[in-house]
């Protein structure tokens, strides 16, 4: 391992579980006054509803199938064996 190995998965770590999703949310959010607070285009809010209704929808159907498979999968690890591993 290299000296700056640990540095790196620490930064990286870092930035994507912490301030990646942290800066993500503060540009939806704002994104999201703004559209209050002065419509896009001038739309009625009937279609800056709709507008954003269909992310929030594609993220309803991302979470979703996490919560629809309760049941455990027995895996068949034979599948996984190199045929070298096979022949032994």
């Amino acid at each position: 391992m290299m000296c700056w190995e640990p540095v790196f998965a620490f930064y990286w770590g870092f930035l994507v579980k912490f301030f990646n999703p942290a800066v993500l949310f503060c540009i939806v959010i704002g994104i999201l006054k703004n559209d209050i607070m002065d419509p896009y285009e001038g739309y009625s809010d009937r279609w800056q509803a709709v507008g954003w209704f269909i992310p929030i929808f594609g993220v309803i159907l991302f979470v979703l199938p996490m919560f629809v498979c309760i049941s455990e999968e027995e895996l068949d690890y034979t599948e996984f064996k190199l045929e070298i591993e096979m022949a032994d």
